[in-house]
C-alpha cells in the first residue's frame, strides 16, 4: 500500500528496519542474554572431524558449548629467531647466592647484568674491605666465619624490570626464606605487614 502511494523504496526499507529493530531487539535481546547466562563454556581443542561430532552431541543438553581453540599456535610453526640470552647476561632480577660452607643464601635485586652485580659482591669479599663499615649482609657473613660463597651457581628467584615492584619481590622472597639467608633484618623493614601476614600463612600451609 505504502509503494501505491508513490512513497520512495528507500523510505520503505527504512519504516521496515525501525520496526523490526524497535520490536524484534528488545524480546530476542532478552531471550539471548537469558540463554547466554544459563550457557557454560568449554575450552576443546579444534581437530577436523572430532570437534564438530563433540559438539553435536553436547548441543543436544542446552546448557553446555564448546569455545575451539588451535593447537597449532604460531610458537609452534615458526622457529625462536632471537637467540636465548645468556644466563650471566639476564637483568631485573631478584637472585640468591648459596654458602659453600653452610646451607644460608644471600638474596638480592639488581637491574645490571648479573654478572656484573656478582663480580661486585666477589669485590666486596676482599680482604682489602674488611674494614668497610656498609658491608652488605653477604660480605658480613664471608668476613665474621670466613665462609665462602658459590659464585659459579647464582639461583635467578625472579625477574622484574619495575624498580619498586623488583624490590617489593626481593623483601617477599627474604621473608620466605628468612630461615635460610643472611640478609639483615633490615632489608625487608619496608614490607607492609599484610604481606609477611599473608607469607606467614603461605608457609605454614
Amino acid at each position: 500500500m505504502i509503494l501505491y502511494n508513490s512513497y520512495p523504496k528507500f523510505l520503505v526499507k527504512k519504516l521496515i528496519n525501525n520496526f523490526l529493530e524497535k520490536n524484534v531487539s528488545i524480546s530476542t535481546v532478552n531471550n539471548i542474554s537469558n540463554n547466554i547466562v544459563n550457557l557454560k563454556f568449554f575450552k576443546f581443542p579444534y581437530i577436523p572431524g572430532l570437534s564438530h561430532s563433540i559438539n553435536n552431541i553436547i548441543k543436544k543438553e542446552n546448557q553446555f558449548k564448546l569455545v575451539f581453540y588451535n593447537i597449532k599456535t604460531v610458537n609452534k610453526l615458526f622457529t625462536k629467531i632471537k637467540d636465548k640470552v645468556p644466563y650471566n647476561y639476564n637483568s631485573n632480577l631478584i637472585y640468591k647466592i648459596n654458602c659453600k660452607d653452610c646451607d644460608l643464601g644471600y638474596i638480592g635485586q639488581t637491574k645490571q647484568y648479573l654478572h656484573k652485580r656478582v663480580y661486585q659482591h666477589k669485590y666486596d669479599c676482599k680482604l682489602t674491605n674488611i674494614n668497610k663499615t656498609d658491608k652488605t649482609a653477604l660480605a658480613s657473613h664471608h668476613f665474621e666465619l670466613q665462609h665462602y660463597f658459590d659464585f659459579d651457581n647464582v639461583e635467578i628467584l625472579d625477574k622484574e624490570p619495575n624498580y619498586f615492584k623488583r624490590n617489593l619481590s626481593e623483601m617477599i622472597q627474604i621473608c620466605i626464606n628468612k630461615d635460610k639467608c643472611v640478609n639483615f633484618r633490615t632489608d625487608t623493614e619496608n614490607l607492609s605487614s599484610l604481606y609477611k601476614g599473608i607469607i606467614d600463612k603461605y608457609k605454614s600451609q
